[in-house]
């Protein structure tokens, strides 16, 4: 039977506090049901407390993201699931106040569902990136834990999946439209972020 310290209980306990939050928005921004994302948060954090000694120190937040990454994979049943949480991005992309002039960039409910269809034809590595980075605000050593990759590794990743988006989303806009189309300031450049190192 595993035996458990007060202060390894402690930590674990601040750890859960800490990241909680994070880790249930994380989870309801890609399902669609409230309640599925709650069983996912409980899935990651017994997972984490079995795991706690291979938690790296100051990445535990993308640590838990990348473990509720792979909850989520189990459970997704349709693409349909994916594409509302992607529609979730674009809608969200259009209208959040910390991305200046994106609202005049998405001009229409069709340019809209540009960048939606567009999303929706990444691969879901590409997807994984891209919402991680625009979603939770994860750059540099933070969006390679959350990856599991080197941070090199995750930088390409990152620089390929916007490349492969923009050229998506030109495939979906009509040929009267603004050529330079950029779906977010979280995608297309640098996060604006408080609270995390990279």
């Amino acid at each position: 039977m595993e035996q458990t310290t007060p202060g390894g209980q402690r930590e674990f306990e601040q750890l859960y506090r800490a990241n909680y939050v994070a880790v249930l928005t994380y989870a309801t921004r890609r399902t669609a049901d409230a309640e599925a994302a709650r069983d996912v948060v409980s899935e990651v954090f017994e997972i984490a407390w079995r795991r706690r000694d291979e938690i790296p120190s100051r990445y535990e937040l993308p640590w838990l993201y990348r473990v509720a990454a792979n909850r989520l994979g189990h459970r997704y049943r349709s693409d349909q699931r994916e594409l509302q949480a992607l529609q979730r991005l674009a809608t969200e992309s259009a209208t959040d106040g910390a991305a200046p002039g994106v609202a005049e960039q998405v001009e229409s409910a069709h340019a809209l569902a540009d960048v939606t269809a567009a999303l929706g034809e990444l691969g879901v590595k590409d997807q994984q990136v891209l919402l991680l980075n625009a979603w939770e605000g994860l750059t540099g050593r933070e969006l390679a834990v959350a990856l599991g990759c080197s941070t090199t590794a995750a930088g390409v990743r990152l620089h390929r999946a916007r490349r492969r988006l923009r050229s998506a989303i030109g495939i979906h806009r009509e040929p009267s439209a603004p050529s330079a189309l950029r779906p977010t300031a979280a995608v297309d450049g640098p996060v604006q972020r408080t609270g995390h190192s990279s």
